[in-house]
């Protein structure tokens, strides 16, 4: 027991510490490490991913592009419904298992979006926002190569427990290898929707790495803050740094 307090106060020990480099550099201290990265990660979207995605978009018409991401997101119930429990949220649990219960049974196994139809809005919760909701600090921006994309080192730490809830990893662990799964099949279907809007925006950007990093730290600071606009010094502290 020793041992595991102990073990557990270095990790909060080391999220503390970073959230102190990021306040004193900037949202981005590791940038040396993290934009190589991301170059890297940016070359495997435009070479693989990208075309991959937009091939499927050529295959399957809209309707049922937008039905695989339904049924996708309505297996996003449990990490949110254990989320909103962490968060003290009894309404918002009750809403997202009305959601649940709607779209698995009226809305085919989650493929139509009846709920939303309905005014039950969609509510995506994580354990990194469940963390920022109690204050745990962000920590640092911090990019990895391949893995599923997350923005800070408190999303990071969260990770695992948010895998733990995903459906298509425990079909992808025991049923098929997980890169040939169907976390792919969700990858390349919400890549393929947002390729427009993806490609503009690269296009459009000054500096792409800098656009996709402010915007993932203000994207993650709105859903911690259930999409209410942080204070302006809070806005400042994490967003004004020296390029």
């Amino acid at each position: 027991m020793k041992t595991h307090r102990m073990e557990l106060g270095l990790l909060l020990a080391a999220v503390l510490g970073a959230s102190a480099c990021s306040s004193a550099a900037g949202p981005d201290p590791w940038r040396g490490f993290n934009q190589p990265v991301f170059g890297f990660n940016d070359a495997l979207d435009r070479h693989v991913l990208g075309p991959v995605a937009r091939g499927w978009d050529w295959l399957l018409p809209g309707f049922v592009l937008t039905g695989v991401d339904n049924f996708f997101r309505n297996l996003d119930m449990p990490r949110t419904f254990f989320n909103d429990a962490l968060q003290a949220k009894p309404t918002h649990c009750a809403h997202d298992v009305w959601r649940f219960v709607i779209n698995s049974s009226v809305g085919v196994a989650g493929f139509v979006d009846v709920a939303t139809k309905l005014g039950l809005e969609e509510n995506r919760e994580d354990f990194g926002q469940t963390l920022g909701y109690w204050g745990v600090p962000a920590g640092p921006y911090f990019v990895m190569p391949v893995l599923p994309f997350r923005s800070t080192v408190r999303d990071w730490l969260a990770y695992p427990i948010d895998a733990a809830f995903d459906p298509t990893l425990w079909v992808g662990q025991f049923v098929l290898p997980y890169l040939y799964g169907p976390g792919v099949i969700d990858v390349v279907n919400r890549r393929a929707i947002n390729n427009d809007q993806i490609e503009e925006n690269r296009r459009e950007a000054i500096d792409w790495y800098v656009f996709v990093r402010d915007a993932a730290l203000q994207n993650r600071e709105a859903a911690v803050h259930d999409d209410k606009k942080p204070s302006q010094e809070k806005q400042e502290e994490l967003y004004d740094v020296d390029e």
